[in-house]
């Protein structure tokens, strides 16, 4: 359309259509005038047909003005949830997010608006077909957030304005007090809180503007101790789960860029949302380890993926203006947490030669850019911090000696400075620290929980009898049996890709047997399950996951496993204690499982002789030590054969050690219950029976 159709096409809707528009945006209205009958389902009215009219005026910038003048966007939040949930609420969405930008909003109309959004995103949420719908009330978050950020600049630039006098007498009289904190406002109405909820959402645009929401509540937040507080508060807040999400996403979205590296399959909308997800999830890393504490927090946990993130972006030979913003956001993270005293777990062989390969002549691209060398080069100073034990990489450095030395005598400074940076490093000799865990609310309830139930024990008369671990030995091959049955269910929902089991295949087996989990404790148990840190559970990890949601109550019983799983093996032998009496043959399965674990938590208990609910590992080697010399020969044998063959020793010293996983002195109840597991003789490379 040429711009004087375009002009005459304006004056017409404006003159013509704006006016009336509003009434057909009523439903209630519209089916009292032009519906006759009972709607059909599918019909969705005039209504429907006004929304998808205001949807694409409010592309046109020039209209947009002119449709918040006749009050369509008032019309629109009070019509919202009467609307379709999939399609017309969605156009709706979408037009309010334009016309937010120019209206005057007061703190009613701002309090409606959020407060409808909020309950269209969670009447959505489980509707599979309106995740669309959900993006867009996020985008209307996002809206109202940036017109915040505006009309608070604009007010700044006008005072700057204003004579010294003028402002002095201004700030006597309290003018201005009566502006809106729309971040507060956001914040009281749950707006922030829905987004924090949807973070690790499935739908790849639900969890872009989720983070998005976040992203733009944090930017230049004045007050950073009430970020702090949302990332790190209580449960209620969402605080934990908020953290964790972001760890995640980075970890995710690092596989995800790793593999599109590896292939050159046309780029989908899909593919472009992933893409700017990743580098909305970077940047408000950097807005978050800004602050000392939770950059103190997330370091650990981060720093390693940040790393092959730069490796993964920098080895696309054709390198997008994208990219570059994705290295630059990445390479900004790792140098603060550098800074924070982290130093990378990992040093791996591809990660070296890519980078390398970038500073070597027509390695990458054929017309080198000082710039990305820089960049390159600072890559293998940080993945080099605290000196190099891998043996492949080392070789990979070895090959590279002619170009770091030919980069030391660089006509750029800056060049100059990261090489010598990199020699440095490669010569000397560090210790690397070991990665620390975010502290969670699951982690705090299993202590709590098992202190309880040591203390209940110990005070009920019926428990006075000691039990000592022979008891328990003799019960490993019931362990044995249970995990024949865990083995499958573990097959049903891993990841093959991934070669294990990824978040949502967790939820799909605990829902699966019968759970009922929130959200927030979910993914806090896959993260205190995820003991290796790579965003995956191996079989053990997920026993773990169902010995900690056992523990918990949160899987009261296992009886969905003969209605909806595996049944029993048939060749499963259940042993029980002499004093117990034997399970019946109906149901077997479900109350093997459940005495597996139980078991685990006895052998726990068993070892926390001060109740704290952690245990240490002189206590574990005190308790088999005290046992080994109170046991007959006999005895000690017969433990020794049935402890997955174990030598001389009733557990071996060497063995123990494995229960402290981070070494760090302390046995959590996760960490025994990996450990168990090798002892019981049921491993992740067990082959089946």
């Amino acid at each position: 359309m040429c711009a004087r159709s375009q002009t005459v096409s304006r004056r017409v809707v404006s003159s013509n259509l704006l006016p009336k528009l509003r009434d057909f945006l009523v439903v209630e209205k519209q089916q009292r005038v032009y519906v006759q009958q009972e709607p059909k389902q599918d019909d969705f009215g005039v209504h429907n047909n006004a929304v998808w009219v205001v949807s694409s005026l409010s592309d046109d910038a020039e209209l947009v003005s002119k449709l918040a003048a006749h009050g369509i966007l008032e019309t629109l939040c009070d019509q919202l949830l009467a609307y379709d949930q999939s399609s017309t609420q969605r156009k709706a969405l979408g037009a309010m997010s334009r016309l937010i930008c120019v209206v005057d909003m007061d703190i009613e109309l701002l309090q409606a608006i959020i407060d409808h959004v909020v309950e269209s995103v969670r009447r959505n949420v489980p509707v599979p077909e309106a995740q669309r719908t959900v993006a867009n009330a996020l985008a209307v978050i996002v809206a109202i957030l940036k017109a915040g950020k505006s009309s608070q600049e604009r007010a700044q630039q006008h005072q700057q304005r204003r004579p010294q006098s003028q402002q002095q007498q201004q700030r006597q009289l309290g003018e201005g007090s009566d502006d809106i904190n729309i971040r507060q406002v956001v914040l009281q109405r749950d707006g922030l809180r829905v987004a924090l909820e949807l973070l690790g959402a499935a739908d790849s645009r639900v969890k872009l503007q989720s983070f998005v929401v976040v992203s733009e509540f944090v930017d230049n937040h004045p007050d950073p101790v009430e970020v702090r507080e949302l990332l790190l508060g209580s449960e209620e807040q969402g605080g934990s789960h908020a953290l964790l999400s972001l760890v995640r996403a980075i970890s995710d979205e690092a596989r995800s860029t790793a593999a599109a590296a590896a292939t050159t399959a046309p780029v989908t909308s899909r593919a472009r949302d992933k893409n700017e997800l990743l580098l909305v999830v970077l940047t408000l890393l950097n807005m978050i380890i800004a602050d000392e504490t939770l950059k103190m927090k997330l370091t650990p946990t981060t720093y390693d993926v940040v790393l092959q993130m730069v490796v993964s972006t920098s080895t696309n030979p054709a390198s997008t203006s994208y990219q570059q913003r994705v290295l630059a956001e990445s390479l900004k993270a790792l140098t603060t947490m550098t800074r924070a005293g982290q130093i990378a777990e990992i040093c791996p062989e591809a990660a070296l030669a890519s980078s390398v390969e970038t500073l070597e002549p027509g390695g990458v691209s054929a017309i080198q850019d000082d710039q990305l060398v820089q960049l390159a080069l600072l890559g293998v100073a940080l993945m080099t911090t605290g000196g190099v034990s891998d043996a492949a990489a080392v070789v990979e450095l070895s090959g590279a000696v002619d170009t770091l030395v030919r980069l030391l005598s660089s006509k750029s400074t800056n060049t100059q400075a990261n090489a010598v940076w990199v020699v440095s490093n490669i010569s000397s000799e560090g210790r690397r620290e070991s990665v620390a865990k975010l502290p969670t609310s699951i982690d705090a309830r299993i202590v709590a929980t098992l202190r309880l139930l040591n203390l209940t024990r110990r005070a009920d008369p019926k428990n006075s009898r000691k039990v000592h671990f022979e008891r328990i030995v003799l019960q490993f091959a019931l362990v044995r049996d249970a995990f024949t049955t865990l083995r499958s269910i573990f097959r049903q929902f891993a990841n093959e890709e991934k070669d294990g089991l990824d978040f949502e295949g967790l939820k799909a087996a605990l829902n699966a047997l019968g759970a009922q989990i929130k959200e927030t404790d979910m993914s806090e148990i896959f993260y205190e399950s995820d003991m290796v840190r790579d965003n995956s559970l191996s079989q053990n990890e997920f026993v773990v996951s169902l010995a900690i949601a056992h523990l918990l109550g949160l899987i009261t019983n296992f009886d969905s496993i003969k209605n909806s799983l595996v049944h029993a093996p048939e060749d499963v032998t259940v042993v029980t204690a002499p004093d117990q009496p034997p399970l019946e043959s109906e149901g077997a399965s479900s109350k093997l499982i459940a005495k597996a674990l139980d078991l685990m938590v006895t052998a726990y208990l068993l070892f926390d002789n001060d109740a704290s609910g952690t245990i240490q590992t002189n206590e574990v080697l005190a308790q088999m030590r005290q046992h080994s010399n109170s046991s007959n020969p006999g005895s000690h044998n017969r433990i020794a054969r049935m402890a997955s063959g174990l030598p001389a020793k009733t557990i071996r010293d060497e063995r123990i050690k494995e229960l402290d996983f981070d070494q760090d002195g302390t046995i959590t109840f996760q960490e025994f219950v990996l450990t168990f597991q090798h002892w019981a003789g049921s491993d992740d490379n067990d082959d089946d029976e």
